[in-house]
Order: C-alpha cells, then sequence, then structure tokens
C-alpha cells in the first residue's frame, strides 16, 4: 500500500502535518491488516472496534440486529458500518471488507484512518452507514489521546515511506537502505509530494455533515468536561467544609 500523506495543517518548513505520526500510521495499518485478515480468513462479518471504549450490556446483540438491518439483502447492503464518530470502530461484511481493501490498496494512505474510511473513498465505497449515535457503548478516552504521544514524521522519514513503493528503483533502493537511518535532520533533497489526490480528497473536509459531526463531537467533550471540573469542583468543597467543621465536632 502506498504512503502519500495523512491529515492536519502542512507545516511549511518541514512538509509535514499536524497527525502525521508513527502513532496515527501505526492505527491506520492495524485497520487495514483487520480488513485484510478478514478477507484472508472469509470471516463473514467483523467489528474492529477500538480499545477506549467501555461497551454496554446489548452490544452483542447491537452487533446482530445491525447485520441483519444494513447487510441482510443485497441491493441495499452497505459497503460500510461506521460505529463511531472518530474511528473507534466497524462492522463489515466480507464483501464490504474485499471492497475496502482493494481500494486502499489501490489509493493508498491519504488520509488520516477515520477520514479515509469515514468521509473519502466514495466513489468507490459509495453506501455507507453512519451508526455513532446508537452505538451502545462509551469512549473512555480523548480519541487520539495515545497516539498524540507519539513522535511526528520528520522530512526524511515521509519521503522515504513515499519511497518505498516507488516505481524507480534506485527511489526505492535509497528509501530501503535508510530505514534504520532515521535522524531528526531534514534531508537537503527536494520534498516528495507522492502521486495527486482524488478531487473529493481536496473537499471532503468541507462537507456540512463533517463539519455538523465535529462541533457536534466538541460541544459534546466540552459539556463532558465542565460536568466533571463541576463534580470535581463539589467534591473539594464539601471536603473543605468538612475540614472546617471537623474542630467543632471534637
Amino acid at each position: 500500500m502506498n504512503y502519500h500523506s495523512m491529515c492536519g495543517q502542512e507545516d511549511q518548513e518541514t512538509g509535514t502535518k499536524t497527525y502525521e505520526s508513527w502513532g496515527t500510521l501505526a492505527n491506520f495499518l492495524t485497520r487495514f491488516k483487520a480488513f485484510d485478515m478478514q478477507v484472508k480468513q472469509e470471516i463473514p462479518f467483523q467489528a474492529v472496534i477500538e480499545d477506549d471504549v467501555k461497551l454496554k450490556p446489548g452490544f452483542g446483540q447491537f452487533l446482530r440486529e445491525t447485520v441483519k438491518k444494513h447487510y441482510g439483502f443485497a441491493s441495499n447492503a452497505s459497503d460500510l458500518v461506521i460505529l463511531g464518530h472518530f474511528g473507534e470502530g466497524y462492522l463489515t461484511s466480507l464483501a464490504a471488507a474485499r471492497k475496502i481493501v482493494q481500494t486502499l490498496n489501490a489509493e493508498g494512505i491519504i488520509g488520516c484512518p477515520d477520514q479515509q474510511l469515514n468521509y473519502m473513498m466514495n466513489d468507490q465505497i459509495q453506501r455507507k452507514t453512519f451508526l455513532a449515535d446508537s452505538t451502545p457503548w462509551t469512549v473512555v478516552e480523548r480519541p487520539g489521546a495515545q497516539i498524540a504521544k507519539t513522535a511526528k514524521l520528520t522530512a526524511q522519514e515521509k519521503r522515504t515511506l513515499q519511497n518505498l513503493r516507488s516505481s524507480d528503483a534506485k527511489e526505492r533502493s535509497v528509501a530501503l537502505s535508510s530505514i534504520d537511518l532515521f535522524g531528526r535532520e531534514e534531508l537537503a533533497t527536494e520534498r516528495v509530494e507522492g502521486t495527486s489526490r482524488p478531487a473529493y480528497f481536496q473537499h471532503w473536509m468541507q462537507s456540512a455533515e463533517y463539519e455538523t459531526m465535529v462541533k457536534a463531537d466538541m460541544l459534546k467533550t466540552a459539556r463532558q468536561g465542565a460536568a466533571s471540573r463541576a463534580a470535581s469542583a463539589n467534591t473539594e468543597a464539601a471536603h473543605e467544609v468538612d475540614e472546617e467543621a471537623a474542630p467543632s465536632r471534637r
């Protein structure tokens, strides 16, 4: 699978983007390997779930009902059932997994994993079902919290990844020979941008659906944070009252 770039604002000096890190790349490849495993082992249905969610009672039944509803009839079967806003989980049939693997192999990595699966590749994966607001689980960790702790790609590392599948034998040889020599110094050579991206890549972030989803999630996160801070403040206040009342009780 070719590497082109991931998502975020591009740094003009290094040419890398905000979320272009080893953690994001590992996350992407893990999902791809899961879909690829489903294809190779011919698993009829598969749920890929991240470890930052806590499943609620009835989750298994929810999946069974979702399979019947969205994969029960070939004429209106989904290509991808999206269980979370930020890629926390996906449900795929074998046919859907084959289409996803084929598309990712053809297009390569052109965005962050959740964005590429959820909002890109729309020409190939057209029937997407979003169930993020009804999936019975609780997100216990902020999306991307662990990924944010990993090192970002340098310009050298990005170029090396892009050249690994280059059609130019010389570039590919140079990339392979430099894998064990990753440093934090920038290459003096010109940055490689990779192949041209599909047109919808340029516009997916401007979609009203994406904007609405992000705003709703940010608002939800802000409310949860405010509620947590308020609960903490109330606990501290109660503790102070107890401390002040302690001498009189003695």
